[in-house]
C-alpha cells in the first residue's frame, strides 16, 4: 500500500499491509492527525466495527480504532493495561479480532487472515510485556523512551513467514550501564518513529460518531460480487508485486552481507560498489511504487464505476415499481367500471342456471369438493403446485439460490391461494364467470412477477382450482334448488292439509244436517 503521509512509520506499517486497503487510503493517510509526535505506529490492518470499515493501529502507547468516512469521524483507543485478552479467529468463515476490555468484549470483524494474525500475535506480546511491568513494580516508559537507552531493546515477536522481511543491519546502539526491562520488538517492516521534541501524552479517545450503515447486493449482486473479484485479482497483483518487494529486499540484504565480509576491499571500490547497489535498489523500487500507484488507481476508477452503475439501476428499479403501481391502479378502476354483457352470466342472474358438473344432490356435490381439496393439497405437499428455476445461485451459492426460489415460490403460491380463497367464500352462481376470470389474471401476474426466476403456478393445480370454482358454484346453485323444492313441498303439504280440514268440516255439517233431518 503507497500512502504519502507525514509519517514514515505509517507509510512503513501502511506498506505491510496485506489484504484489500484501498477503501481506507484516506483514514491511513489522515493517521498523523491523532498519533502525538513521538508516538510510533507498529503495524496496520483493515478490519469493521460497529457496521464501520476503519484501520486498526498499533503503535507503542496504545491499540486504536480509526475511521473516516462521509458520515464524520469514529476514533476508540484503549491503553494496553486495560486490555485484558486477545483473541482470534481466523478460520475458513468471518475473520474476528476479539479484545476484551474491562469485562466487556470489542469485535474487529473481516480482516484479511495474514494481517489479522499478525496484529493479534504483536498486541498479545504488548499486553505481556506491560502485564509483566506493571508486576514487576518498574515504570512504564514508553518502549523507544527509556531513560538511558537510545533505543529500546524489545523481545523478539513471533511473526508469521508472509510478514518475515529482511531489513538492512542497523548499528547496535551503545549500551547502559543502568538496567532496564526489555520490550516487545517490532516486526522489520514496522520501524519505531520518534521525532523530536517528544509529545508528553498521547491524542485523548474522541467520541466515536455514527456508523454509516452497509448497503446490500440484494438483486444486483451480481455487480457487486464482478467489483469484488476486479478488486480481489487486483489484491493478488499487489500481493504478487510485495512479493518482488521481499526478493528486492532480501537481495538487498545478502549484498550488505557481502559487502560486511569484503571489509579488506579498496575502500574507494567498496563505496562505488555500495553506491551502485542502492541506485539499483532505489530504481526498483520506484518502478514498485509505480506500478502500485497505477494499481491503485485502476481499482479506485472500477470501484467508482461499479458504484454508479449501482445507484442508475436502482433509481430504474424504483421508476419500474412506481410504474407497476400505476397500472395496477389503472386495472383496479377499468375493472370497477367493466359492464358484465355475457348472456349466460344475465341469465343466471334471472334464476336460469346450467350446471357444469351435473350431480344427483348437494351432498354429492359437497364429497367432489372435497376430493378435489385433497388433489391440490397433496400437489402443495409435493411441490407441484409452484415451480421455478433450480440453477440461481445467491453469492455464488447454489444452496442458497434454492432457498430462495422455494421461498418466492411460497410467496406467490400463497397470493394465488389466497385470491382462490376469496373467489370460493364470494361465490355466487350468476359471478362464476367472473371469478375464473380473475383467478387466470391472478396466475398471470405471479408468472410476470416471477419471469426471472421463471416461477408460475402449475397447470395442474390452476385446472383443480378452477374446478372447485366450477363444483362450488354448481353446489351453491343445487342448495338453492333443492331448498326450493323443500318449500315448494311445504306448500304442497299445507295446501293438502288446508283441503282436509276444510272436507272434515263440510263432512261434520253434513252429518249435523243428515242428523237433523232424521230427527224430524
Amino acid at each position: 500500500m503507497s500512502v504519502q503521509s507525514s509519517r514514515p512509520d505509517v507509510d512503513a506499517a501502511a506498506a505491510a499491509i496485506k489484504g484489500i486497503w484501498f477503501s481506507v487510503k484516506g483514514t491511513v493517510h489522515s493517521l498523523p492527525e491523532v498519533l502525538a509526535p513521538d508516538e510510533s505506529v507498529q503495524v496496520l490492518a483493515v478490519a469493521h466495527h460497529d457496521r464501520v470499515m476503519g484501520v486498526l493501529v498499533l503503535t507503542d502507547r496504545r491499540f486504536l480504532f480509526r475511521a473516516q468516512n462521509w458520515a464524520g469521524q469514529r476514533l476508540v483507543t484503549h491503553s494496553f493495561a486495560e486490555i485484558t485478552d486477545v483473541r482470534w479467529s481466523g478460520g475458513l468463515g468471518q475473520r474476528v479480532l476479539t479484545v476484551f476490555i474491562g469485562g466487556w468484549a470489542a469485535e474487529f470483524k473481516n480482516m484479511d487472515k495474514r494481517d489479522g494474525q499478525h496484529l493479534a500475535d504483536c498486541l498479545r506480546h504488548w499486553c505481556q510485556w506491560y502485564a509483566a511491568q506493571a508486576s514487576a513494580g518498574a515504570p512504564q516508559y514508553a518502549p523507544g523512551h527509556m531513560p538511558g537507552h537510545a533505543s529500546a531493546t524489545m523481545p523478539a515477536v513471533p511473526v508469521s513467514s508472509q510478514y518475515a522481511q529482511p531489513a538492512p543491519a542497523l548499528p547496535v546502539p551503545p549500551q547502559h550501564t543502568q538496567p532496564t526491562s526489555a520490550a516487545p520488538v517490532l516486526p522489520q517492516h514496522a520501524a519505531p518513529y520518534s521525532p523530536q521534541p517528544p509529545s508528553p501524552d498521547p491524542i485523548p479517545s474522541q467520541s466515536p460518531s455514527p456508523s454509516a450503515p452497509s448497503s446490500g447486493g440484494g438483486l444486483f449482486g451480481r455487480r457487486r460480487r464482478e467489483a469484488e473479484a476486479e478488486a480481489a485479482r487486483l489484491g493478488d497483483e499487489l500481493r504478487a508485486h510485495a512479493v518482488d518487494v521481499e526478493t528486492l529486499r532480501a537481495e538487498n540484504a545478502r549484498l550488505q552481507a557481502q559487502l560486511s565480509s569484503l571489509l579488506g576491499v579498496d575502500a574507494a571500490r567498496l563505496v562505488q560498489e555500495t553506491e551502485r547497489i542502492g541506485r539499483t535498489h532505489a530504481e526498483r523500487l520506484g518502478e514498485l511504487e509505480r506500478i502500485d500507484a497505477v494499481l491503485d488507481a485502476k481499482v479506485e476508477a472500477a470501484a467508482v464505476r461499479a458504484e454508479r452503475e449501482l445507484y442508475g439501476t436502482r433509481q430504474r428499479l424504483t421508476e419500474m415499481e412506481a410504474q407497476a403501481q400505476e397500472a395496477e391502479r389503472r386495472l383496479t378502476t377499468a375493472r370497477g367500471a367493466l359492464v358484465v354483457t355475457d348472456d349466460l352470466t344475465l341469465l343466471q342472474e334471472a334464476g336460469i342456471y346450467e350446471y357444469r358438473h351435473p350431480l344427483a344432490d348437494a351432498v354429492a356435490y359437497k364429497a367432489q369438493l372435497d376430493r378435489i381439496k385433497e388433489q391440490y393439497k397433496a400437489l402443495t405437499k409435493n411441490g407441484r403446485a409452484v415451480v421455478g428455476v433450480t440453477e440461481w445461485t445467491v453469492n455464488g451459492s447454489a444452496a442458497e439460490g434454492r432457498r430462495m426460489v422455494r421461498d418466492f415460490s411460497k410467496l406467490m403460491l400463497r397470493a394465488y391461494n389466497a385470491e382462490a380463497d376469496a373467489a370460493v367464500r364470494g361465490m355466487r352462481p350468476h359471478r362464476l364467470a367472473s371469478l375464473i376470470d380473475r383467478l387466470v389474471k391472478s396466475r398471470e401476474a405471479i408468472a410476470k412477477l416471477g419471469k426471472t426466476m421463471q416461477i408460475q403456478v402449475t397447470d395442474q393445480y390452476h385446472r383443480l382450482r378452477v374446478k372447485e370454482l366450477e363444483l362450488t358454484a354448481d353446489y351453491l346453485a343445487k342448495l338453492e334448488q333443492e331448498k326450493e323444492r323443500r318449500r315448494e313441498e311445504r306448500e304442497r303439504q299445507r295446501e293438502e292439509e288446508r283441503l282436509e280440514r276444510e272436507i272434515a268440516r263440510e263432512r261434520g255439517r253434513l252429518d249435523k244436517e243428515r242428523n237433523r233431518l232424521v230427527s224430524r
